[in-house]
């Protein structure tokens, strides 16, 4: 092998490895590290007294799901894809305004003392919103 030849092999490997070195560092971030995951699931624990699918509706944060359950039954067993399957992710921000919303829902309906609190865990490759 000439030198030339050794040259060229030795910039195209440098080249995909510095290319490279971004995919490696973002595929070893926790989801929960991640600027914005997938939210896989979106639990209220502790809701009493309100309905849940209300105070679901008056939140911002919500859960990945299929479009419809016409979609359910029939696709998303088999595939996630976008024309079957909404992908939600986790704003931080929206998040932490959640917080006062759920406060104000159900100050609204009596519940003057409320007290709300969130966490957020690694679910597989997103997170999970309790």
């Amino acid at each position: 092998m000439n030198s030339l030849t050794r040259r060229l092999l030795l910039a195209g490997a440098l080249v995909l490895g510095v290319a490279g070195a971004p995919v490696l560092a973002a595929a070893q971030r926790s989801p929960v590290e991640d600027a914005h995951p997938e939210v896989k699931e979106l639990v209220l624990d502790g809701v009493e007294n309100v309905d849940k699918s209300e105070l679901k509706r008056n939140i911002a944060t919500s859960e990945s799901d299929c479009t419809n359950m016409l979609a359910k039954i029939f696709f998303c067993w088999f595939t996630k894809a976008p024309a079957f399957y909404n992908r939600e992710y986790l704003d931080r921000e929206d998040l932490r305004a959640d917080l006062l919303r759920i406060r104000v829902f159900y100050y609204l309906r009596g519940w003057r003392s409320t007290q709300v609190d969130t966490s957020v865990v690694a679910d597989g490759d997103g997170v999970k919103v309790t």
